[in-house]
Formats: structure tokens, sequence, C-alpha cells
């Protein structure tokens, strides 16, 4: 019955349709239009409906499964391929990557839809932080994230050509429009990023992450001469000719069993023993090579691999000098540092570096972050912290009378107290006062660093790599759907109950979303990736196509070559 006139429906057509389902594998529908001889309406099945995409052959349970594959588990598109040959569903590798971008626009429909509840869901403490950043590589466009801080939900996923204040404060804007003015952005020192929120919330504050802050002050004080002293160590062809005497012991001990036998020991007695020369050397040219085992995984600035390599280097020769050796291995190692250490550029540079670098440490413990002997690495959000005390303890470090003296003839000294000025009042804070759902006031801290978008960045780029094997981004960047990170949110199981809207599954909620939206979004996406036509492709591969070019220009007999618009007129 045509529910809008309450007359009986009649047949327009039956059409073959194939569908193609995890429970069923390939099956042949018939499928029957019908439609109300009074208002004209046409319907289908409802039923075929709910399994199966308008104008698409895969059900939705293949593509949430496809979907949860990709980009929750990150399997290969052959991966599943396997998978679903293993349910009677034939498919290709390319068809995976199709239903795999499909998975993310049903869900961002989904996401779009429910704006007005997961706005409430990120509210109920009376408001909220957010964490602004972007991420690209070489020449791709950025990744523009948004993300709600206590429940770690990504709001708002945009491409923009860069992280200037013109392409991010529309999608601020979009941010204020579907859920409100947050509490307080934190982000890094990003200019692009700091004026559009300036311009779009300018009542709220802004906190700069610790370690982004941290790392910028390192830069300024330490790069100019860490890169200096790597040019240093690369003209002395360091890392080169250790590697050589590396492959030379290990290859004596190789060849000359006897040797090997003295690692047989254990370790207690193995010192105790009366090692062969090539033993020592090995041992001592191993143990320089293994400098990167002080780094603490930050890095640089906080890890300085250079200075690390140098300062083996200098404890292993100032052992040799008590040597009495005069020739040998030992011996030629020893004259390889002493021609290297020797340099008074290299020592030079390490002093001025060695100097800035206690200015630096001192700031990381004052910031109680990324300190000297942490094991946490990009990973470490700062402990919990009194605010009012680090904040004095700055003040302090940057009216100390040694540090003021140094300014006055280091630039890398009073770039630092420049960045230290001008943050300082965004790099603490006593909470903000607001009042949660139930009336209650409370008090809410934003983190102290933006490791949680740094996160979800990093994830994205290692799921890349185990798909695919490739290192860069660049690629992946300019043909991903910006949407993708939506399905981080899916581990959240509120979100998740959101999203459902009462279904059990994906697949049941995609089923109420409008096909024909996901398929004008897809289109969209193509057509912003500008590919080259393939027929365009196919012509400008035939051989002699120059020289046929040239022929069909001629063929107009003197007159001119008219435009397309012409032509058709």
């Amino acid at each position: 019955m045509c529910p809008h006139c309450n007359v009986k429906l009649k047949v327009q057509k039956t059409k073959r349709r194939k569908g193609i389902f995890l429970d069923f594998g390939r099956i042949w529908f018939q499928q029957r239009h019908k439609y109300c001889g009074l208002c004209g309406s046409v319907f289908d099945s409802e039923y075929l409906n709910a399994l199966i995409p308008e104008c698409a052959n895969f059900g939705f349970d293949i593509i949430e499964l496809v979907g949860r594959e990709l980009f929750i588990k990150n399997r290969t598109e052959s991966e599943i391929t396997t998978l679903l040959e293993k349910r009677n569903v034939e498919i290709s590798p390319s068809e995976v990557t199709f239903l795999g971008k499909k998975f993310i626009l049903y869900l961002a429909q989904a996401h779009k839809e429910k704006e007005p509840e997961i706005k409430n869901l990120i509210n109920l403490r009376g408001g909220y932080f957010v964490h602004l950043d972007s991420t690209c590589d070489g020449d791709s466009p950025h990744l523009f994230c948004a993300v709600e801080e206590l429940l770690k939900l990504v709001l708002v996923s945009r491409k923009i050509p860069s992280e200037s204040c013109e392409a991010i404060t529309p999608i601020l804007q979009d941010l204020k429009k579907k859920y409100g003015t947050p509490t307080g952005i934190v982000c890094d020192m990003s200019k692009g990023i700091i004026s559009a929120v300036e311009e779009v919330f300018p009542e709220i504050r802004i906190f700069i992450c610790h370690f982004h802050w941290l790392r910028d002050i390192g830069k300024d004080l330490l790069k100019e001469d860490d890169s200096f002293l790597g040019s240093v160590l690369r003209d002395f062809e360091v890392k080169p000719t250790l590697s050589k005497f590396s492959r030379e012991f290990r290859g004596l001990i190789r060849n000359y069993p006897i040797l090997s036998v003295s690692f047989k020991a254990c370790v207690d007695d193995f010192f105790k023993q009366k090692l062969p020369e090539e033993i020592i050397a090995h041992l001592l040219i191993e143990w320089i090579q293994d400098y990167t085992s002080e780094l603490n995984g930050y890095g640089f600035p906080f890890d300085r691999s250079n200075v690390s390599l140098v300062d083996r280097m200098i404890k292993a020769y100032e052992h040799l000098k008590k040597l009495n050796i005069q020739s040998g291995h030992l011996m030629r190692i020893k004259q390889f540092l002493e021609g290297i250490l020797s340099s008074e550029d290299l020592q030079e540079c390490l002093r001025d570096l060695k100097r800035r670098m206690q200015y630096f440490d001192h700031l990381r413990e004052i910031m109680r972050i990324a300190q000297l002997h942490g094991v946490e690495g990009l990973n470490d959000d700062g402990k919990d912290a009194d605010m009012p005390l680090m904040k004095k303890e700055l003040t302090a470090f940057a009216a100390r009378e040694d540090i003021k003296k140094a300014a006055q003839t280091d630039r890398c000294v009073r770039k630092m107290l420049k960045q230290i000025d001008k943050y300082k009042d965004r790099l603490f804070t006593t909470g903000v006062e607001v009042t949660d759902a139930n009336g209650v006031k409370i008090r809410i801290f934003p983190e102290r660093t933006n490791n949680l978008l740094e996160r979800t960045f990093r994830d994205e780029k290692r799921g890349h790599r185990k798909r695919t094997g490739y290192k860069s981004m660049s690629k992946i960047l300019k043909t991903m759907l910006a949407e993708t990170p939506y399905v981080k949110n899916l581990g959240n199981a509120d979100y998740l109950k959101i999203i459902l809207n009462g279904k059990i599954t994906l697949a049941e909620r995609f089923a109420e979303i409008d096909s024909a939206k996901v398929r004008d979004a897809l289109k969209k996406h193509n057509e912003k990736l500008e590919r080259l036509d393939p027929k365009v492709k196919q012509v400008i591969k035939v051989e002699g196509m120059l020289q046929s070019l040239i022929e069909m220009v001629s063929n107009f007999s003197g007159d001119e070559v008219k435009s397309g618009l012409e032509m058709v007129g």
C-alpha cells in the first residue's frame, strides 16, 4: 500500500539484479519496482535496500568488514581478498580499496547526522578542550584535525593546501557552528593555527604544547652547532670508517675460530681472560657504534646523536692513551680518533654546544617533560605538575645573570629568551572553571601536550606502512579521504552507541543512510584528485603520437585550428 495515499501499489517494472554478501556469496534477485497510481511515488524492495546500496554489487556487510580490516586491523588489500575468498566472495584488491573508501564515507555521513548528539556528549562536563594540528609529507596537502581531549574524539578532519590562517579559519568556524565554543584550545606554535583561533574564538585561551615549545627552543639553541658538528664528522668520514673497522674485526673473529672461543665464557668471567688484541679492538669499535643506546627516543634536540658519538670517541681515546701501544689494531684506532679529536673546529663547536645543552636540559627539568633519563619517548605527556611552581622556576631561569650575559653575545640564547617571554602566559594554567550537566561547578585542566593528535597521526602512518610497505606518506595523503581519522572514534563505546542509532552493526546503520549522498561525495573526491583521463593516457602512449598530431593539424588546409567550443557551435 502507498504510505501517502493508502492505495494498492502497482508493478512498474521487474529486473534481475546481482548481489554479493558474506552470508550468501554471489546471488541474483528478481527486483520489483512498484508505483502509486495516484501520487506517482516509486518504491523499491525495503528488504533489498537493507542489504545492499543502490547501484552497487557488494552488500553493507562486506563494506563494514572491509573497512574494519583495512583501517582498524591495517590488513593489506591482498590479505582481505584472501579472507573474503574463504567466504566465497570473489573480489579484487582494487575493489577492496573502493569499498574501503565507501566505508569511510558512510561513517562520515553517520557522524554528520549525529553531530547534535556528539555535541551533547562532549559537553557533559560543561565544556571541552580541543586539540588542533595537521600533518603532511613532502608536497602533499595537510591533513588537519580537531580532536576533543577527554573522549579523544576526532570532531573535524579536513585536507587543506597549507597550514595557513586562511585555510584553517573556515574549519574552525564549522567547528564552532556544530559543537559550540570550546573551553580552550591546545596547539603548537603554528602561526596559522594561532591566528585562526584568535579570529574565530577571540574570547578563549590558547594553551601551547609543552613538548612542542621545548623542541622549538631546543632547535633554536642547538640546531646550528649540531649541524656543524655533523658536517665535521662527515668530513672525517667517521661513520664509514667505524663501519669499515667493524667489518674487518668481525671478519677476523670469524676467520680465526680460536678467537671466538673467548666469548664462550660467562659475562662475569669474560673480562678475567687474557683477550687477544683483535677481540679488544672489535669490542671497542662496537661500543663506540652503540652510542644510539644512550638516546631516549624523543628525537632532536632532546636526543643529540652527534654529541653522543663524539663523547664515546673521546672516552675511548682517553683510555687508549693510557696504554703503551706502538702498533697493531688498537694503535690504528687510536690514530684515527686522535686525528678527529685534535680538530680545533670540532672542539670549539663541542664546547659551545655543551654550554647551550646545559641551558636546554635545565628547561627540560623545569617543564617536567622529556627529561634526560625518560623512557616514554614521543608518548611522554608530562606528569601532573605544580604549574605555578613551574612558572616561577621558568621566570627565575630567564632572569639568571649568566644567561643574560650570554644573551649579549649569543644569538641563540637571545632567541631562547624571546621564546620564553612570548609564550610563558600560554604554557601554564590554574584550570578553567565550568558548570557540568548537573549544575555543579568544577575546574578542568587541559593536557600539557598535543600528543593526543600526534599519536593519531603516528597511528595513521604506521597503518599506512603496514598496509603498503612504504614509509613516505606523500602519495597516501594526496589520495586518502579527509574523513579517514573518524575511524579512530569507533574505539569509544559512547560514540559508537550514538553512531549506531539503535542498530546492532555498522552495516545495519549504513543501510539507513542515503547512498546517493555517498556516491556524490565519492565523485567529488575523485574530481579533486584531478587524475588524467584513462583514454588520454592511452592516446599519448601510441607510437608516433607526435607525428600524428602534426599531420592532424596540417589537414586543416591552412585554416586556423578551431577550439572545441567553435567546433560544437
